[in-house]
Formats: C-alpha cells, structure tokens, sequence
C-alpha cells in the first residue's frame, strides 16, 4: 500500500515540475500554429481595401514654449503647413515665463486655429 501511495506522490511531483510545463508548451504550439495558419489561408482578405472613417478626427497640438524666440514663428509655419483640414487642427502654445521676445512674436501670428497661453 505503501509502496503505491508513494509512486503515486512521486508521478505527481514529476507531473507538476515536468510534464505538465511539456503540455502547457505543446498546447501552446498548436494553437499558435493554428492562428499562423488561419493568417495565411486568409492572404486575401488581408489585401482588401481598407475603410477609412469619412470623418477625420479633431486634434490638438501642445507646445511648451520657453526663451524659443528665435524659432517659435518656423516652427508655427511649419505646424500650418500640415495636411490637415484647418477647421479640425489647433495649437496649444504655452510660453512659461520666457525672458526674451517669445511672446511678442506669438502675439503678432494671426491664426485663428493658435491658441496662446502666457503662464
């Protein structure tokens, strides 16, 4: 009786620290090479045209500007060259506490989609 009980204690020791890892692995594997499989049968549907939304969505551009005197303005006409609707775009600039002309030059862009913030 003894001698079954600790066969028996023994399996399950070797189950838990060894087999049941292989299973885990193996079960694994299969699904894994299911899902590659079902990738590569479905190629073409992969290769359909992808919908867009009609609509593109409304975005908003942070700046934290500070002593950027000298290329805040570039880097403004850079942002309003983008290829996006302009009624969708906006810029958030915020100067924080800029010792040079940062501000002036902010103030003096005419840009109904920038939005100026002097902290």
């Amino acid at each position: 009786m003894f001698e079954i009980l600790f066969w028996f204690s023994l399996g399950l020791v070797i189950y838990s620290y060894a087999l049941f890892p292989i299973v885990l692995i193996g079960l694994s594997a299969l699904k894994q090479i299911k899902r590659d499989l079902f990738f590569i049968l479905r190629k073409k549907e992969r290769r359909k045209q992808v919908n867009l939304p009609h609509e593109l969505p409304k975005v908003g551009i942070i700046i934290s500007a500070y002593n950027e005197g000298e290329c805040i303005e570039a880097r403004i006409r850079i942002l309003q060259s983008l290829d996006y609707p302009k009624d969708k775009i906006k810029f958030y600039i915020g100067s924080d506490g800029s010792q040079d002309n940062t501000v002036d030059v902010l103030q003096n862009i005419d840009d109904p989609n920038l939005l100026f913030y002097k902290i």
